[in-house]
């Protein structure tokens, strides 16, 4: 309706077509992304977004191009690094995904995903440096649990990678104990069903 009464309004053409792509509407998702980014082509919201559709439907490359476009009018923008870093670990190139996550906890040291998605492509026998930093991040009193158990995924992938099986184990137990807490799960209502 929005659109019927503004239809420059670029806003609600980009949250039209974010509703769209949510109930797989993708072609009508598309149409309008390219509505927007005709009448503005740095319009960083819409740019994420249009890459964000292009990676779901499996076009890579568009992706990249999208996001690179989007972090040229922000670099610092740390949820499309974030997403930039993710499609180069699903197409393999973990070189690519190394740097964009660094680059994320550059920015924001306390970036819980990005530590733990860079640990899955880190060998911690080749470099123990992104460990120590998250042994010492982990004891930040501000973290939330959702953030602790991010880090103490990642700390524990760190231990298995040293085959120190015990601080591993202990770190995975952590982040699962902190997850459920967050998440307020009680697995006696799952054993009951």
């Amino acid at each position: 309706k929005s659109i019927d009464l503004e239809p420059r309004n670029i806003a609600a053409k980009n949250n039209l077509a974010n509703s769209y792509k949510s109930v797989g509407e993708f072609k009508l998702a598309e149409k309008l992304y390219n509505d927007v980014l005709k009448d503005n082509p740095h319009h960083i919201q819409a740019l994420n977004n249009y890459a964000n559709l292009k990676e779901t439907l499996g076009y890579n490359e568009i992706s990249i191009n999208l996001y690179n476009k989007a972090l040229k009018i922000n670099p610092a923008h740390t949820n499309i690094l974030y997403s930039l870093a993710t499609v180069y670990q699903n197409i393999g190139d973990f070189n690519k995904a190394q740097q964009n996550f660094k680059k994320i906890i550059l920015i924001n040291p306390k970036h819980s995903l990005a530590h733990r998605q860079l640990s899955y492509i880190t060998k911690y026998y080749e470099n123990r440096e992104h460990l120590e930093k998250m042994l010492y991040l982990i004891n930040d009193t501000k973290l939330d649990n959702f953030h602790k158990a991010n880090l103490s995924f990642a700390i524990g992938k760190a231990y298995d990678d040293l085959n120190n099986y015990d601080n591993s184990f202990k770190y995975f137990d952590k982040a699962n104990r902190l997850l459920s807490e967050f998440y307020n799960y009680d697995f006696q209502i799952d054993k009951n069903l």
